[in-house]
């Protein structure tokens, strides 16, 4: 059965490039090797972040290695906003990491932001349904965010490459 399996991903949005590479290294210690990447896009599609972030936000999606369960999942947003702690600077973010997990037939992000469609998992921690995939294709809801609606490509990718790595299983 492959619906518990899911390959974790972790989107990120910084202004540093060296930001970007730390949080990358610290991102494959506790969640294991990147074995893909987006390429790196400007993050225009709103201007929530830039009072915290500044200008020039960009955005990169990195995938892991090896298979995870739904169990205890709610853990992996609490890691990831340790992390921005640790790297905040004056109490602002230096980098944002939104940790989902893509299923054969979904992609889901965990927030720590209520919302009517999120799930809550325990620990101040939001699922939300983000992508389903359907007719050989992910597909949007009505509140996906643009930057997931604009790189649906690299989430059928990803769930391509996901369907290999089953088969190997």
């Amino acid at each position: 059965m492959n619906e518990k399996k899911s390959l974790l991903l972790n989107g990120l949005l910084f202004t540093e490039e060296e930001m970007r590479k730390r949080t990358e290294e610290i991102l494959e210690k506790n969640f294991g090797r990147i074995i893909e990447k987006s390429r790196v896009i400007p993050f225009t599609y709103s201007s929530y972040y830039e009072k915290e972030m500044g200008k020039g936000i960009k955005r990169l999606w990195v995938v892991h290695e090896g298979i995870r369960e739904i169990e205890n999942i709610a853990q992996v947003k609490m890691v990831t906003r340790k992390l921005e702690e640790r790297f905040s600077k004056e109490g602002k973010r230096r980098v944002n990491i939104d940790p989902g997990l893509l299923y054969l037939g979904s992609l889901v992000l965990l927030s720590t932001k209520h919302a009517p469609h999120r799930i809550y998992l325990g620990d101040g921690v939001w699922a939300e349904l983000t992508l389903v995939f359907e007719n050989r294709s992910f597909q949007t809801l009505p509140w996906t965010y643009p930057d997931y609606r604009d790189h649906i490509d690299f989430f059928n990718k990803i769930r391509k490459l996901f369907k290999e790595i089953l088969r190997c299983l």
